[in-house]
């Protein structure tokens, strides 16, 4: 699954400094929406992952067939 929930909190904590430096309360409360999104996207990959995980164990991967075609 691509994404990954470490890469996601550091975004947001690199927004969180971001807005603790911010020159306006804008720049500030853009910075503070950016660093909620990233640790929602984290929390919903982990749950994902979770979720996959869960149906693997419910459903286990099939064996592949043969292959069909003429036996030498």
């Amino acid at each position: 699954m691509p994404g990954d929930p470490r890469e996601c909190r550091q975004n947001a904590r690199c927004c969180l400094e971001l807005a603790a430096a911010a020159s306006t309360p804008i720049v500030r409360d853009n910075f503070l929406s950016l660093a909620q999104t990233w640790t929602r996207l984290a929390r919903e990959l982990e749950a994902s992952k979770r979720f996959l995980e869960a149906l693997g164990e419910e459903f286990p991967a099939e064996k592949p067939s043969p292959p069909r075609g003429r036996v030498a």
